[in-house]
């Protein structure tokens, strides 16, 4: 829980807070509303994505607090299909205890700025159209949508529409 005590400090995620993003990750999908997973992935998925990226030099940081890690932003560049060059694609989760703190706002603000150095052009994602505070967010640092995805997730029997956003760098197009 967020208290005035606690230090937070964005940095750049580290082999050694594999473990502690694993449980992160899992603490905001056992929500079961803010990701398109429902639990934690397994230590080793989680290990060779962020293996992965620590080695391509792609984005993922992380908000660390006096009692651990509270949030993250990733960017994955999408480097399989050639045509998709220059595109990553954007994650992120808060602890419920942090969220509406402006904190989310400052990790997205540092993972697209080490985007657009990395060389990226665009970025991209896809929010659950009832997350209102999210796609907020995703507005105010340049996001705009792009389509809707009609009853694309269904949790707990309910079907949700899914918003896609994209984020160009070096235009200015909302």
């Amino acid at each position: 829980m967020a208290t005035a005590a606690n230090t937070v400090v964005i940095r750049a995620l580290r082999d050694a807070d594999i473990p502690a993003l694993r449980e992160l990750i899992g603490s905001v999908a056992r929500e079961r509303r803010w990701l398109a997973t429902f639990d934690a992935f397994s230590l080793e998925d989680t290990t060779r994505f962020v293996r992965a990226a620590l080695t391509d030099h792609s984005p993922i940081l992380v908000a660390q607090a006096d009692d651990g890690l509270v949030g993250w932003c990733d960017i994955t560049p999408m480097r399989v299909l050639a045509a998709y060059a220059g595109v990553g694609t954007l994650g992120m989760g808060l602890l419920a205890g942090w969220r509406g703190k402006g904190l989310g706002h400052q990790l997205i603000v540092r993972a697209l700025d080490a985007a657009r150095h990395l060389g990226l052009r665009r970025v991209e994602l896809q929010v659950r159209s009832d997350n209102e505070g999210a796609i907020a967010l995703y507005r105010r640092v340049g996001f705009v949508e792009e389509g809707r995805k009609r009853a694309a997730v269904r949790v707990d029997g309910h079907d949700h529409d899914v918003l896609v956003m994209g984020l160009l760098f070096g235009r200015d197009d909302r």
